[in-house]
C-alpha cells in the first residue's frame, strides 16, 4: 500500500492532467472543472450495480497530490517545464 499511497496521482487518467496542464498553460489555472468516476459497462454482464466504497475514494481524493517523483516521471512524457 506505500507505493499507492506514495503515488496516488499516477493512477489517474492522462487525459485529466492533459486537461490541467492546458488550462494552466491558457492562463486558465482557477477555473474550476470536474472530473467523473465511472465505468463504461456494467461488470460481468450483470442487470444492475451496488457502488460500495464511496468513503474510500473520498478518502483517497482528499489525499491526492503529486511528488516531486511522480511530476519527474509525469515530465519525461507529458508535462511542460513551465506547468510541472
Amino acid at each position: 500500500m506505500d507505493f499507492f499511497d506514495r503515488h496516488l496521482g499516477l493512477y489517474t487518467d492522462r487525459y485529466e492532467v492533459s486537461m490541467a496542464q492546458g488550462y494552466f498553460l491558457q492562463g486558465r489555472a482557477s477555473t474550476r472543472v470536474t472530473f467523473d468516476y465511472y465505468f463504461r459497462t456494467q461488470p460481468f454482464g450483470g442487470g444492475y450495480v451496488v457502488f460500495a466504497g464511496l468513503d474510500d475514494v473520498l478518502d483517497l481524493l482528499e489525499g491526492f497530490r503529486y511528488g516531486d517523483e511522480d511530476r519527474e516521471y509525469l515530465r519525461s512524457f507529458l508535462l511542460r517545464p513551465r506547468f510541472s
